[in-house]
């Protein structure tokens, strides 16, 4: 007797789970069709939400001494890039500036000489830097993502031959190399927001 009032006391268990099953449903079934909704929500990262993932070298090569005004061509190629996971679509800005004036490693100076910088190819919706020119002042924009645009991973190209470096015929040079510095900020605030 025991057993068999275990058998219908379960019997009678399943069927009630069954019948109260289809309305679980996130939508009523109709016949042989049904509709359910499904979401996904996206957060910024807590660290590294908006970053300057690569910068590019600029080199100008070598040359013979000239008392004369010359601009040289930048040899190689680079690319700059950013990344921008913030999910606000605000856009960003790039900015370079030259640390010190272009020195020998014993620190003589290449004095008045000046980098004018062109990206290229940027990312759609991005604008490069035409002609900006770089020096120990103050930074300049040399890419802009205005609002709306440069989410994901953004890059532009820095095409040989496309920026340059002037240097004055009246500057001292030695037969030697010289350096400087080009410090490059991400802003999170473009210009024309």
């Amino acid at each position: 007797m025991k057993i068999k009032n275990l058998v219908i006391t379960s019997a009678t268990l399943l069927a009630t789970l069954a019948s109260t099953t289809p309305a679980m449903a996130a939508n009523a079934v109709n016949g042989t069709t049904g509709t359910s909704d499904s979401d996904v929500t996206f957060t910024a990262p807590d660290k590294g939400a908006l970053t300057l993932l690569k910068v590019s070298d600029l080199n100008f090569g070598s040359h013979p001494i000239s008392a004369a005004d010359e601009t040289y061509s930048n040899e190689n190629a680079g690319k700059v890039s950013v990344q921008d996971l913030r999910g606000s679509n605000e856009g960003w800005k790039v900015q370079v500036q030259q640390a010190n004036e272009f020195k020998t490693s014993k620190g003589d100076l290449l004095k008045g000489a000046e980098i004018t910088f062109n990206g290229s190819n940027a990312a759609t919706g991005t604008t490069p830097a035409t002609d900006a020119a770089i020096n120990t002042g103050n930074a300049v924009d040399v890419w802009t993502a205005p609002k709306g645009s440069g989410n994901g991973v953004s890059n532009m190209d820095v095409e040989a031959g496309k920026s340059s470096l002037m240097v004055p015929g009246a500057s001292t040079k030695l037969a030697d190399t010289y350096t400087t510095t080009l410090n490059w900020t991400l802003l999170d605030s473009p210009a024309n927001k």
